[in-house]
């Protein structure tokens, strides 16, 4: 299912892009800087090597929600497309409330990362295809009848992205849009990769 939303949101900013493919005069390309507002959802990790010790039949929070920003800086053409340099912050929270007999388990994911984007379009609406690499941490803590169990955290850990998105200027400064995005978090040798999917909705500044 997360692989058909994927697909589909991708073949959503490819449409866009084609749509916009002539290529612009210098004063109507995408840019020249952008500020970015979203709230996010992002999938949240359940296997042993992210949680704390918990009691047989715990439940755990498969989704976490939050806020990502950004900024971007539109620098110059490659071919059809117009490429930007950015950088992105995430933070994401995800409960789930526990029981009597169960506890309640909290993960948070947050990350910084630098990226690179390919921006098709014009300069009041236009979508992009990026990728990147940064730092990323995913903490869980729970808490049974009061008492708190020992939690968990993947230190500072190296998060490889990719995704795109689409942005629609309604005003001169003022846009709506979408993000769409795969994290591959690398624990380290003891922990294999786990891969991540987050969306984003809001507004962009210029």
């Amino acid at each position: 299912m997360r692989g058909v939303r994927l697909a589909v949101a991708v073949g959503l900013v490819l449409a866009t892009g084609a749509a916009g493919a002539q290529t612009p005069g210098p004063a109507d390309q995408p840019g020249p800087w952008v500020l970015d507002l979203r709230g996010t959802t992002v999938s949240l990790p359940s296997d042993a090597d992210f949680l704390p010790a918990l009691p047989s039949g715990s439940v755990v929070p498969g989704r976490g929600f939050g806020i990502d920003g950004g900024a971007r800086w539109y620098w110059r053409r490659l071919g059809p497309s117009r490429l930007g340099l950015g950088l992105d912050a995430t933070w994401a929270r995800g409960t789930a409330p526990g029981t009597a007999t169960l506890p309640r388990v909290v993960e948070t994911f947050t990350r910084v990362a630098p990226d690179l984007s390919f921006n098709f379009g014009q300069r009041n609406g236009w979508s992009y295809l990026s990728l990147g690499a940064g730092v990323a941490r995913i903490a869980a803590s729970a808490s049974l009848a009061g008492r708190d169990l020992t939690p968990t955290s993947t230190g500072t850990v190296l998060t490889l992205h990719a995704g795109g998105g689409a942005r629609w200027f309604t005003r001169e400064r003022l846009a709506v849009g979408f993000d769409v995005r795969l994290h591959s978090l690398q624990p380290g040798e003891s922990t294999p990769p786990t891969m991540r999917f987050a969306a984003s909705v809001g507004i962009s500044l210029r």
